[in-house]
């Protein structure tokens, strides 16, 4: 049994930014707002049909006042611990979606879906992705080897879930003891822990471009996604914390704890992976997708001096030197024709480049721009659907309105008996046709 793992305490205030690259949040607590360690305190919304529908919960990772600004959410911790009850949803799914759990390697993607879709699509087999390709990060393999069991109850709840005959748990170096359940080790050229790559490599299935393992029947989560949804599912506890790559250490960490506040010297830091990380801004916080924190040495950039090597090195089979010219230049239909949403942000062309020049970050920032062209266009699309819907309702109203109107008109009066005079007169009136004015009333 390896050591337990070191919890750092919670930090004077924790954050929790509204607008990520997962996508924005939607405050559900109000400014001075009294919490209990997991309750929501905010959910992410997406748009499903029409209307825009909850598909991540983010919940406090302690008890404690909100304060609340347009872009973020300030939680400061009482130290009094007062927790929610426990979750209670009946089924792996449903516990999934009210935990708030999503891909912790890194995508962040919501698991609830992602086990929709595998059960949709009928998946066989499940991975359990403990494959770390990035130099000085340990979180997964410190967590598997420290939190054995419940990663073992997530993987048997799993595999009930949904009746996959094979399960494997792919690690990237041999583990110290034996595990009841299947263990391959997948080493390979970074990226080896891709998704896609694992599944060609354990199970012989090929993704196709533009598909997900998902649709050859396999589903992939990462070792501590499985952790966390047997947590959920055993204990009742939503996602509040997870295990980080701190420097050279690995320790739990709540989510939202300010990256300026954990263990490290001063300086800059990268978050989430050496290669695959970011430049931490002054007020980055932990997030759930944060898998590791490291300082950040000072590299110099030169111009690109064409050796193609980044072309060598994506798994994509991208062009990232023409990439990059046609990003800084703005020419999108360019971007697009080199398949820019092809990029799986892995980095490899960061790594390789002789020139230190920025490709990642890059095509983050592109992507980012096209994703929020992309959700502008579609709701100025719902806009003018609305518009067009509101005219064309205004027209058959009006077209209703006249044929009822017209239909009064050339019905009988009540007060006119057939065959009377006056009813006559009034049909001739009516038909423009002379006729006999009626007889006098005696």
């Amino acid at each position: 049994m390896a050591t337990p793992l070191t919890e750092l305490p919670p930090p004077a205030l924790l954050r929790y930014p509204l607008a990520t690259p997962a996508g924005h949040y939607r405050a559900v607590v109000t400014h001075g707002a009294r919490v209990r360690h997991g309750d929501v305190i905010a959910v992410r919304e997406a748009s499903v049909g029409a209307k825009p529908a909850p598909v991540e919960r983010l919940h406090a990772a302690a008890s404690g006042r909100i304060e609340a600004t347009p872009t973020a959410l300030t939680l400061h911790p009482d130290g009094e611990q007062r927790r929610a009850p426990a979750l209670t949803a009946p089924n792996l799914v449903e516990r999934a979606r009210e935990a708030g759990i999503v891909g912790l390697g890194g995508a962040g993607y919501p698991t609830h879906l992602k086990l929709r879709q595998a059960l949709a699509r009928g998946a066989d087999a499940l991975i359990v992705n403990a494959v770390e390709c990035e130099a000085g990060v340990n979180a997964d393999r410190e967590l598997l080897l420290t939190c054995t069991d419940d990663v073992l109850r997530g993987i048997k709840a799993l595999a009930e879930a949904l009746s996959a005959p094979r399960v494997v748990l792919a690690v990237g170096a041999p583990l110290p003891a034996e595990l009841p359940v299947e263990v391959r080790v997948a080493p390979g050229p970074y990226p080896a822990g891709w998704e896609r790559a694992l599944t060609q490599r354990l199970l012989g299935r090929t993704v196709p471009a533009g598909r997900f393992p998902t649709d050859v029947g396999v589903l992939v989560l990462n070792v501590a996604t499985v952790f966390a949804i047997a947590r959920a599912w055993h204990h009742g506890e939503p996602l509040t914390r997870r295990v980080v790559t701190v420097g050279t250490a690995e320790f739990w960490v709540c989510i939202g704890h300010p990256v300026a506040e954990l263990p490290l010297p001063a300086g800059m830091y990268t978050v989430g992976g050496p290669v695959t990380g970011w430049l931490a801004a002054g007020d980055e916080a932990v997030r759930k997708d944060t898998r590791s924190v490291t300082p950040r040495p000072t590299v110099a950039t030169n111009p690109c001096i064409r050796c193609g090597w980044c072309a060598t090195a994506c798994p994509q089979g991208l062009l990232p030197q023409e990439l990059l010219r046609g990003v800084e230049a703005e020419h999108w239909e360019q971007v697009e024709r080199l398949r820019l949403d092809e990029c799986i942000e892995c980095g490899a062309c960061d790594l390789v480049c002789p020139s230190r020049l920025p490709l990642l970050a890059a095509f983050r920032h592109a992507r980012g721009q096209r994703r929020e062209a992309a959700q502008r266009a579609r709701a100025a699309d719902l806009a003018r659907q609305r518009f067009d819907q509101r005219n064309a309702r205004l027209v058959r109203r009006r077209d209703a309105t006249r044929s009822r109107r017209e239909a009064r008109l050339e019905a009988p009066r009540s007060w006119a008996r057939e065959g009377d005079a006056g009813s006559r007169h009034a049909d001739a009136r009516r038909s423009g046709t002379p006729d006999e004015p009626p007889p006098p009333t005696p």
